[in-house]
């Protein structure tokens, strides 16, 4: 059967709203894109900490798996023992690693079932231009 007039206009129009949708998802995912390029970076992305039985903390690094930003060339952290009860810390020690992967001191492995206090950060730095538009 040969489409009419009244088929094809439909025809036409569901077309055109099919490249609508599709042109304001492109829209959305490119402004998404340069959101998390723009801010994730500059923020601590570090995610899911977990500190395993033997004294392993392993984490993520959420810029860099949304693609906003390379790896660093090393994460660092600063290993306080905390006491729950007060909240106060106390400095152990620092370490550094290459990867998501970082060993305790050993003063912490030390003492089984203690609270731990790790603070983080990444050695990446950032950029921006002078007159405020960005890097």
């Amino acid at each position: 059967m040969i489409p009419g007039a009244q088929e094809e206009n439909e025809i036409r129009s569901t077309q055109t709203n099919r490249n609508h949708g599709l042109y304001l998802a492109d829209v959305l995912i490119k402004r998404r894109d340069k959101i998390g390029t723009a801010y994730l970076p500059k923020i601590n992305p570090i995610v899911n900490p977990a500190l395993d039985g033997g004294g392993v903390l392993t984490f993520g690094n959420a810029a860099v798996q949304a693609g906003c930003a390379k790896a660093p060339a090393s994460y660092k952290a600063t290993w306080y023992t905390f006491d729950n009860a007060t909240g106060e810390a106390a400095r152990v020690s620092d370490t550094e690693s290459p990867t998501e992967r970082m060993q305790a001191p050993a003063a912490l492995r030390a003492t089984p079932g203690a609270f731990v206090k790790v603070q983080g950060r990444s050695s990446a730095s950032s950029g921006c231009r002078t007159d405020g538009r960005g890097a």
